[in-house]
């Protein structure tokens, strides 16, 4: 068995349709894109297999490149050279990219973080679209400063003995007219500049757990949609897996594996 590990990351969708112009994708971004198609790119070439549901899009590159080719071989049992029977014009396909997108959490798996670029090329080629595969951010501080309005903010309250004096909880007091609920959750949009130092103070209740799941979606400079989801994010997803006597993964068991390991972690 060998580990295979998946960067978490973000697709960002430039949409002509949305009120906002650049959004997380959504399944109707990627109907275009053929289930089968082969791909150049820098010397490589790439054949392409992806799969579109309801609840996720899958795509498997696998490629190599013809060159360089040498004029002979070694055969390792005899020890003899030998003339290289493969062309010019052939590839063998033992390299392999996995991206696996989650239509409910939003969020991106790739198998090669090198592949960012390239796959953000593919999708906005094949698709028709503009896309733009981003790393997630977990620096706070670095959040704050690069965005310049809040989308959303979703947060989850508990009651404990950490929250005796929140003010969330008191808010939602005063609101309801009853005692604070055991939990809750809230989902607002406002302009940042308004809000920074409530976002401030909503980070500092995650660290001192008197809330859980803060999601901040905001808008930077350039108009793209940046996430702040430190509670749920993790750079990397690790799987087992073998790979065949081919010496490659099968598509089928990479799928199933890191399919069962993103739905525990979506729970």
């Amino acid at each position: 068995m060998e580990k295979l590990s998946f960067s978490t990351l973000q697709l960002i969708w430039e949409s002509d349709t949305n009120a906002i112009r650049y959004n997380e994708a959504e399944k109707e971004a990627f109907v275009k894109i053929p289930e089968e198609f082969e791909y150049s790119e820098s010397g490589t070439f790439y054949k392409v297999y992806t799969e579109l549901t309801d609840t996720y899009f899958w795509l498997v590159a696998e490629y190599g490149k013809p060159e360089p080719h040498r004029d002979n071989w070694v055969d390792v049992t005899t020890f003899k050279e030998e003339k290289n029977k493969r062309k010019t014009t052939q590839v063998e396909l033992t390299n392999q990219s996995f991206l696996f997108y989650s239509f409910s959490s939003k969020l991106l798996y790739l198998s090669n973080s090198r592949h960012i670029k390239l796959m953000s090329k593919i999708l906005s080629d094949k698709s028709e679209n503009k896309f733009l595969v981003k790393r997630l951010l977990v620096n706070f501080d670095e959040f704050i400063e690069i965005i310049k309005s809040v989308n959303k903010i979703r947060f989850t309250g508990f009651n404990n003995l950490f929250n005796a004096d929140s003010k969330e909880f008191k808010a939602i007091e005063d609101l309801t007219g009853t005692s604070a609920p055991e939990s809750f959750t809230l989902e607002a949009s406002y302009n940042k500049g308004k809000i920074a130092g409530f976002l401030r103070r909503l980070n500092q209740s995650r660290l001192e757990q008197q809330i859980d799941k803060l999601v901040i979606a905001g808008v930077d400079e350039s108009g793209l949609e940046t996430i702040y989801n430190v509670d749920t994010f993790t750079s990397q997803i690790n799987i087992l897996c073998s790979k065949n006597s081919e010496g490659v993964y099968e598509h089928d068991m990479i799928k199933s594996t890191i399919m069962d390991k993103v739905e525990k972690d979506e729970k």
